[in-house]
């Protein structure tokens, strides 16, 4: 699901996302490269190696749909389920939320599938350090 939205996450000319678009209980893991990311640590889930986490990337300029590009988004949601221990992820769901966090759509992954981290759309250095900010 992840791999159209992936050319809007790396919008490396533009400018870095500021530090006030992420507010409590949003934790920053990742930031530059013209996006920045975060974990919700209101809606961590712990179930032995594997941890549920909501992540939002943020924009630091609203991004055209594709698919109706009259319309804008601030923010992309992604809830995962990850194993740092064996570096695996699963998209369950992805949200769109434009600049007053309001749902643009969405989409929820019907079969959910593990993969390692080096074969995600999200890419191994993102997730390693979700990883390492989650076990800190």
């Amino acid at each position: 699901m992840l791999r159209y939205l992936i050319p809007l996450f790396l919008c490396a000319a533009c400018a870095d996302v500021p530090r006030s678009a992420f507010r409590a209980p949003w934790v920053r893991f990742v930031d530059g490269g013209g996006m920045a990311g975060a974990f919700d640590s209101s809606r961590l889930v712990e179930r032995g190696d594997t941890v549920q986490v909501w992540l939002r990337f943020g924009y630091p300029e609203p991004q055209r749909l594709l698919h109706d590009t009259t319309r804008t988004f601030s923010f992309t949601e992604i809830h995962l389920q990850v194993q740092c221990t064996s570096a695996q992820v699963r998209e369950l769901r992805m949200l769109l939320r434009d600049s007053v966090e309001d749902s643009l759509g969405g989409y929820t992954d019907p079969a959910p599938t593990w993969r390692h981290f080096t074969a995600h759309e999200l890419r191994e250095k993102v997730l390693a350090r979700l990883c390492l900010k989650l076990d800190g």
